[in-house]
């Protein structure tokens, strides 16, 4: 007995295991089928979506180009009517009267800036004739008249600059020297005294007598060869005979005779000497 129920246990167990392993084929199949059909269906409808779009876009052209198509024959048939019928005269427009016009007040012109003119330098000066005197002229040129003899480092002042020659103050004199003998250093307006300024004014309106007046100078005149002391004359040679006494019984020796002398020496006058 207890060998059938073994048996019969058996059987039960290979039929449940049999049972179990188809229903899993089973389900597995039904499984593979429905992803299948799905996949299927995706597929189809992806067509049928680009199908359907193709169309409306075809559709949408087609109406586009009719809607073209009839503008362009009404333009046509209006661009014709128009050629045929003739363009209506118009009329001219009466003129309109033009409102008068207001006075416009000008503007008063700005004024212009004046261009600032070249600014003027002022200048002293030291004379730098080292071994002669230096000549302050009445006129740029070494032929005009002598107003004053300026010493080696005689200190003045620039009253107008020139290219060869400046009109100069010194001393109580203005005058003219020559720019070589110059020794020139920039200074303010304010650093010229005033003396040189009324001096220099004097100079260009009335001369050297003008500033001599303003100064109370006294106009020295020049020396001349008459001022000069006469050298006193030497006398006669013939007057003194030479006697030699070292010699008993010798008479007087013959006179000099004036003709070979020496001639004397010339005196220079007070105006003569080196000079600028």
């Amino acid at each position: 007995m207890k060998h059938l129920q073994l048996s019969d246990n058996n059987e039960k167990t290979e039929i449940t295991e049999s049972a179990q392993k188809t229903i899993t084929v089973i389900f597995v199949l039904m499984i593979f089928f429905y992803i299948s059909a799905a996949i299927f269906a995706v597929t189809i409808l992806s067509r049928n979506a680009v199908f359907l779009g193709d169309r409306l876009d075809l559709e949408n052209a087609l109406r586009v180009a009719e809607v073209k198509s009839a503008e362009e024959r009404k333009i046509i048939g209006s661009v014709s009517e128009t050629a045929q019928e003739p363009a209506p005269v118009q009329e001219a427009a009466p003129a309109e009267e033009a409102p008068a016009e207001e006075p416009v007040e000008e503007e008063p012109a700005a004024e212009e800036t004046p261009e600032p003119e070249n600014e003027t330098k002022y200048y002293s000066f030291t004379s730098i004739n080292s071994t002669t005197i230096l000549h302050m002229r009445e006129e740029p040129d070494l032929k005009a008249k002598s107003i004053y003899q300026l010493k080696p480092g005689t200190k003045g002042y620039v009253m107008e600059l020139g290219d060869d020659w400046s009109r100069v103050y010194a001393k109580g004199e203005v005058g003219y020297c020559s720019n070589e003998f110059l020794s020139l250093t920039e200074i303010s307006k304010e650093d010229i005294p005033e003396e040189a300024i009324e001096a220099d004014e004097a100079f260009l309106t009335g001369g050297v007598s003008a500033v001599h007046e303003l100064t109370g100078r006294s106009v020295e005149p020049e020396p001349s060869a008459e001022a000069v002391p006469a050298v006193p004359a030497m006398p006669d040679p013939a007057a003194f005979p030479i006697v030699d006494n070292s010699v008993p019984g010798a008479s007087a020796l013959p006179a000099a005779d004036p003709s070979t002398a020496l001639p004397a020496a010339p005196v220079p006058s007070a105006a003569e000497g080196g000079a600028v």
